[in-house]
């Protein structure tokens, strides 16, 4: 008599894909237990992440789950062969039992792509597809969740021992020694562990990360999202065998949106200026960006968010752009640059009103105030009026701008200067946000005064 226990078998009955390359496998396995109240299911994931594994009887109580290898000789050739064995209470001999099974890996990934139709009077047809690589496993007829927003799973990158992985002897020590030693520590210092750990998840975007460079890489702005809570985009069913690839609709609408302009310049100092005699040499302001740039600007009235993924914009055949959609949620907006626009023309300069030596002093030290005047020109050459926004960014306190401009004082940032004279206490970084309607031909001057203070 053969102490072979039973088979189940088994069958994939939902996959929850993430845009990072892993999932959530659920199955279900089907069958009759023998004398022993045992039965074997013969696939192993060799990917299983760390305690996502679960075995979870639809009937009685949980199972016992041995992950065994074994060498067996077919064919005058020996074979390596995986089970897992589940084993249950004896009272459960020769029943028939259906298991759920569950766990998380690697091997699905989506990217969700979009196509926005421009059309006249404000109007465009957007579409949004998921294009899903699977080198998992044949999916047949399965029902297909894609989740916008990546969850956090601390030991995403240590394998499950249950995937009997030969070259993980000990798990947790190959793959991350410092967290065996956490296994080690008593609760007390775990917990303070637990505490110190920064909220949240990394969201990853390397195909290489996946074990499978089949997958190719992904940039890490299309990685995924783990700033807002999870959405579900549900496929009701999708055939798809391993190493395949699809296209699947998912977001057909019509929506308004509107163009705009954006001019962004933002002043860098190389060297300050400093006092009379202190230095020969006269210190420059730079623009890192003097460019006007054409947008588009929506607002998403479909009653689904819209992920971040690349956007296809076109006007009839005519491609526009492809530019990155971000994450927009319902009700939300979304703007998507499309082109330098040649036509509106952005010019600034700046010149100091007033040098004030020893203003402050300052952790021992006297420093001077530097007060300057910012003048910033632009005019639309369009046959039509355009709606515009400007953003100035600068190292000081701004103090007032003209024509409502809006005025946001924040910490000191680097990239405000080089080599820098002052103390970052005294020294912030300020944004100066005007928004204007300029008409055909129209010129429309503004200006702001700001300080700081240096050695």
């Amino acid at each position: 008599m053969s102490t072979e226990p039973a088979r189940l078998s088994v069958k994939t009955t939902r996959v929850i894909v993430f845009k990072d390359g892993y999932c959530m496998f659920v199955k279900k396995a089907h069958g009759k237990l023998d004398s022993a109240a045992r039965a074997t299911i013969d696939t192993i994931p060799e990917g299983m992440v760390l305690g996502t594994f679960w075995a979870i009887p639809e009937k009685g109580k949980s199972a016992t789950v041995v992950a065994k290898q074994q060498t067996v000789t077919r064919k005058a050739r020996q074979e390596t062969e995986k089970q897992l064995v589940l084993e249950f209470d004896q009272v459960m001999a020769r029943k028939t039992v259906e298991v759920v099974l569950i766990y998380y890996g690697p091997g699905l990934r989506w990217i969700p792509t979009y196509r926005l139709d421009l059309k006249a009077e404000g109007q465009c047809h957007i579409m949004m597809q998921a294009e899903v690589l699977n080198e998992a496993e044949d999916l047949d007829e399965v029902p297909m969740d894609l989740v916008v927003g990546v969850p956090n799973f601390r030991y995403r990158d240590i394998i499950s021992p249950l995937s009997l992985v030969a070259a993980l002897q000990n798990p947790l020590a190959a793959a991350a020694p410092q967290v065996m030693g956490q296994l080690a520590v008593s609760n007390v210092l775990m917990s303070q562990r637990l505490e110190e750990r920064p909220r949240g998840g990394e969201v990853r975007g390397s195909g290489s990360e996946l074990g499978d460079p089949s997958m190719g890489p992904l940039p890490d702005e299309l990685g995924g999202e783990g700033a807002q809570d999870l959405f579900l985009y549900k496929i009701p069913s999708i055939k798809l065998r391993a190493g395949e690839r699809a296209a699947i609709p998912l977001v057909s609408a019509e929506q308004a949106f509107r163009h705009i302009y954006s001019w962004q310049v933002h002043l860098s100092r190389s060297n300050v200026d400093t006092l009379p005699g202190s230095r020969t040499h006269i210190s420059p302001i730079k623009l890192s960006r003097n460019e006007v740039w054409h947008q588009i600007e929506m607002v998403n009235k479909t009653n689904v968010p819209w992920t971040t993924g690349p956007a296809l914009i076109m006007e009839e055949y005519l491609p526009l752009a492809q530019e990155l959609m971000t994450y927009t949620a319902i009700g939300g907006t979304v703007r998507i640059p499309l082109s330098v626009a040649i036509d509106v023309r952005g010019t600034f300069i700046e010149k100091e009103t007033r040098r004030e030596p020893d203003a402050i002093e300052f952790d021992r030290t006297q420093y001077a105030r530097i007060t300057k005047e910012g003048t910033l020109t632009v005019k639309n050459y369009k046959q039509e009026a355009i709606d515009l926004i400007i953003t100035c960014e600068l190292g000081g306190n701004a103090d007032e701008a003209s024509q409502d401009g809006q005025i946001t004082i924040s910490d000191y940032q680097n990239s405000d200067w080089t080599q820098h004279r002052g103390a970052v206490a005294l020294t912030g970084h300020s944004t100066i946000t005007w928004t204007l309607r300029l008409e055909p031909g129209e010129t429309k001057e503004l200006t702001c005064k700001y300080h700081y203070y240096i050695r």
